[in-house]
């Protein structure tokens, strides 16, 4: 069983989120919960524990904590990621990795974030 496998096989008992896996990789992970415009982690007790799982995920490319009012988010080791939406989350300024990120769609919007620093190496293609 593979890293991921094993991370998602541990969240799956915590709480509800969608996935996608690919050769054992975890590559989408959205814990945004579309019918209801809410996220699974927004009052979860353990929210800051799950996504800190979450950060160690090496493939993953498409991440969505929309709405999860986490306040902080951990560094994500993962150099692939391309979509980050972490709008919506209490967030005073950007996470730092995501300068190391190939970034086409990043969501910042409803935080506290005053000033982004330079992204002009981004790939960005979408920021809100």
């Amino acid at each position: 069983m593979s890293p991921d496998s094993r991370v998602i096989n541990e969240l799956s008992s915590m709480c509800r989120f969608e996935f996608r896996m690919e050769e054992g990789y975890c590559v989408e992970l959205s814990f945004h919960e579309e019918q209801t415009y809410g996220s699974f982690l927004r009052m979860h007790p353990l929210k800051h524990d799950i996504v800190k799982k979450v950060s160690s995920m090496e493939r993953l490319r498409l991440l969505n904590l929309r709405k999860g009012r986490l306040g902080r988010i951990p560094h994500f080791v993962s150099r692939e990621l391309e979509y980050v939406d972490l709008s919506c989350n209490d967030l005073d300024e950007m996470p730092g990795w995501i300068l190391n990120s190939p970034v086409k769609f990043l969501n910042l919007g409803s935080n506290r974030i005053k000033s982004l620093p330079d992204i002009s190496r981004l790939p960005l293609e979408t920021l809100k």
